[in-house]
């Protein structure tokens, strides 16, 4: 699915095309607060698919075809009402737009990669590397070059935390925001593999498909 600086880079445009939130410090928070369940004692995928409200059942990346996608959007849109997005708190705005872009990456990028590379009969045991491998290299990336890093990133260190339910805790968002943003600034980190199947202008590419497609579901 994607990672931290896809989901700010889709949040950021959404916001700028039909300005949902009034506070885009929680509205950014909210953006990268479900993938902090991996922060949880004892983290299962179970966790993961009740932060993004997958119903589908099956594990946590393993949906892989579109109708799945398909599905799990209808799932969500049921689930949160896109009528009634304007009276959410900011926090859970931005909670709401990282799912809607996890579910177009899974459509855009992962469904298809998992298609071909199952095509290929390339080994299984490498999937993850071959793809997370990739993702890292491109989320490394967007955080150096994106000319809104340092903005957003400021008012990200600044946000308070929410819990929704016991689907988010603040305080695992906060470790989640804080060790994003230590891995970032490591200096001593280089990801040190290049691109071998998606490109940073793939990446580009969803980043606006998914911001169109989230726009028109929330006009």
């Amino acid at each position: 699915m994607s990672w931290t600086m896809t989901h700010l880079a889709v949040a950021k445009a959404v916001n700028d095309k039909i300005g949902i939130a009034h506070d885009t410090t929680q509205y950014y928070m909210g953006a990268i607060a479900p993938d902090s369940v991996h922060f949880r004692a004892n983290y299962t995928g179970e966790m993961k698919k009740n932060s993004h409200y997958l119903a589908y059942n099956k594990p946590w990346g393993k949906v892989d075809c579109i109708k799945e996608c398909d599905d799990w959007l209808r799932d969500v849109l049921a689930k949160t009402e896109p009528a009634k997005f304007q009276k959410y708190s900011d926090f859970y705005k931005g909670v709401l737009v990282h799912i809607l872009t996890d579910i177009c990456n899974t459509k855009t990028f992962y469904v298809p990669f998992t298609q071909w590379y199952k095509s290929e009969n390339r080994p299984q045991e490498q999937f993850r590397d071959a793809y997370y491998g990739d993702c890292k290299q491109i989320d490394t990336e967007l955080y150096k070059n994106s000319p809104w890093t340092q903005e957003i990133w400021s008012l990200l260190l600044k946000a308070k935390c929410e819990s929704i339910d016991n689907i988010i805790n603040a305080t695992e968002a906060e470790e989640h925001r804080t060790s994003q943003y230590n891995y970032y600034n490591n200096e001593k980190y280089e990801p040190g593999k290049p691109q071998r199947f998606i490109s940073i202008e793939d990446n580009y590419k969803l980043i606006k498909d998914a911001t169109d497609e989230i726009v028109h579901l929330l006009k």
